[in-house]
């Protein structure tokens, strides 16, 4: 029998994330387990080029990002209903995001990874890739990816 202790929802803050975060709440709801909230602060040096920010600009330090995001994600978790009971913890890494996913899912030795397809938009994906992808192949526990309704 599959044994499901500790689930790990990553967070971006998008309507995926949102619908994803949803399951993983009712998976750690019907089996018991802990819930891990994971939100990744980006370093956007990784991610914009120099020709794509031609004026310097004075980017905060990542201690003020690390506790920015801390005060985002508790209140995305306080702004969702969560069952009564429900063990859950507030993870935020700084650095790639499906490299970080990849290693709190390691350390933290989670059983399953819930996270949206698709989070960011089509420009980003062209330039990074789908990090739901990366993680799927990269992953050392299964993942379920989740994706919104259609609406046609």
């Amino acid at each position: 029998m599959v044994t499901i202790a500790k689930i790990l929802a990553p967070v971006d803050f998008s309507d995926n994330s949102r619908t994803a975060f949803h399951y993983a709440v009712s998976l750690a709801d019907k089996y018991g387990a802990e819930l891990l909230a994971l939100h990744i602060v980006q370093d956007l040096t990784l991610v914009l080029p120099d020709a794509m920010m031609p004026t310097p600009m004075v980017m905060p330090s990542d201690e003020t990002l690390t506790e920015q995001a801390d005060a985002l994600l508790g209140q995305f978790l306080a702004s969702e209903v969560l069952p009564e009971g429900l063990r859950y913890r507030k993870l935020v890494r700084l650095g790639t995001p499906f490299a970080e996913i990849i290693s709190a899912a390691t350390e933290e030795q989670v059983d399953l990874i819930v996270m949206g397809a698709h989070g960011r938009s089509a420009i980003m994906h062209m330039l990074m890739g789908s990090v739901a992808e990366k993680v799927v192949r990269k992953a050392p526990c299964p993942v379920l990816t989740t994706r919104q309704k259609s609406h046609a």
